[in-house]
């Protein structure tokens, strides 16, 4: 059972992952799914339910029965909100504003500028654009903590930009719910920017929990990758019992700390 980044995205490239898996491994996949899948079944226990992931980039999958549906997912060029890499590059560009004039200056400002060593706005302009493209989203990803900072400092630009990614999630998995027609609704969320994250986490919790009163919200208690296991052991049987559940907790705790 495998999870792959972007699998169900790309005809070709999804023949390309089984092709690899076979000639690295020597082994025919019996399931092979998109990443987000086995997030899902890790959060949900392959139980109905919507799973969010927000790290470097953010995409939402939910189940209802035999019916799927995904929300974001885009990537770095159009979509990623909510994602850490959506935090940097939009301080990047309040940062920039502050700059030029078009908005006041705020602690945001000063914090990157000591962070990254900026003296004016043409070492943000080198800064930016002297990574490749390969790893700008990484670098930019990388800015998010300090986003987070000046946040908890009181910077209302930064608070902005949060409660913004915070309502950008909560819509992914709201959207979801919709299309899903989930009538008691259950949520779980991984990824950097819940778990590093206070303010987003609670704000995303607070949006849902307002938004629908039935639903239940809660952080995936076991690492993505036993999803894969979980998804394989229902393919084959069905109900997971409570031994392999246990035993998977352990595994996750033991094998992925945080």
């Amino acid at each position: 059972s495998f999870g792959m980044p972007s699998f169900g995205e790309l005809s070709k490239a999804d023949q390309e992952y089984r092709t690899i898996i076979v000639e690295e491994l020597g082994i025919k996949p019996t399931l092979l799914v998109n990443d987000v899948v086995v997030g899902w079944a890790a959060g949900t226990l392959g139980e109905d339910g919507v799973h969010v992931v927000a790290g470097t980039g953010t995409i939402a999958y939910g189940r209802h029965g035999k019916k799927e549906a995904r929300t974001s997912g885009w990537g770095s060029v159009i979509g990623d909100e909510g994602s850490d890499y959506a935090l940097g590059r939009e301080a990047l560009r309040r940062v920039s504003r502050q700059f030029d004039g078009r908005e006041p200056p705020t602690l945001l400002k000063e914090l990157l500028c000591k962070h990254l060593r900026w003296a004016n706005w043409q070492d943000l302009t080198e800064w930016i654009y002297a990574h490749r493209d390969t790893e700008r989203r990484t670098v930019i990803a990388a800015l998010a903590p300090m986003v987070y900072k000046a946040c908890q400092k009181g910077d209302p630009v930064a608070r902005e930009i949060m409660e913004n990614a915070a309502q950008e999630l909560s819509l992914c998995a709201k959207t979801l719910i919709k299309i899903l027609s989930l009538p008691q609704p259950l949520v779980t969320y991984s990824g950097s920017v819940f778990t590093k994250n206070e303010v987003i986490r609670q704000r995303f919790l607070e949006d849902l929990y307002q938004s629908i009163p039935k639903v239940t919200v809660k952080q995936s208690e076991l690492h993505p990758a036993l999803g894969a296991v979980i998804l394989l052991y229902r393919e084959i049987y069905g109900v997971l019992p409570e031994t392999l559940l246990k035993k998977l907790r352990i595994a996750s705790q033991e094998f992925f700390p945080e």
